[in-house]
């Protein structure tokens, strides 16, 4: 993948040793200070209280996690704001520049193509005054002029 951020990379590791899409307190707790020693007793609380406002199972892909990982990892996990922000920030960004490209690139194309059609369309003018003039050079010589 193109475009992994280390929030990412965070994210498959726990996602491995769990092999669950949600977690306990306890296991949120271990694998913090396993990735994170300096951790605060303060941000490690406030998972707990998380996870017991989710009845003691969080899920990892959910807002509440993703928010909580931004104040554990604020340089590595973005803060999500909503829950369509799930897909990852850098995908994200990846599919809405595409987006704006193919649209520039679409509107490049239809203008090529319309001038490819105004210089066909004007070969076709000179073509068939090209014949209108080689006609009548070719008339004048075969008449007799008085």
């Amino acid at each position: 993948i193109c475009c992994r951020s280390e929030c990412d990379d965070l994210l498959a590791g726990l996602e491995g040793q769990l092999r669950s899409p949600t977690a306990s307190a306890q296991q949120l707790s271990e694998w913090t200070r396993a990735v994170s020693p300096n951790a605060s007793q303060e941000l490690l609380e406030q998972l707990e209280e998380i996870v017991s406002s989710h009845g003691g199972s969080l899920p990892i892909h959910g807002k509440a996690f993703a928010q909580w990982m931004h104040s554990v990892f604020p340089t590595k996990c973005p803060y999500r704001s909503d829950a369509r922000t799930s897909m990852p920030q850098s995908v994200k960004n990846v599919a809405e520049g595409a987006m704006v490209i193919v649209g520039k690139r679409w509107a490049s194309a239809r203008q090529a193509f319309r001038s490819i059609a105004l210089l066909v369309a004007a070969a076709s003018v000179v073509a068939g005054l090209l014949k209108t003039l080689l006609s009548q050079k070719t008339n004048s010589k075969g008449k007799k002029i008085d």
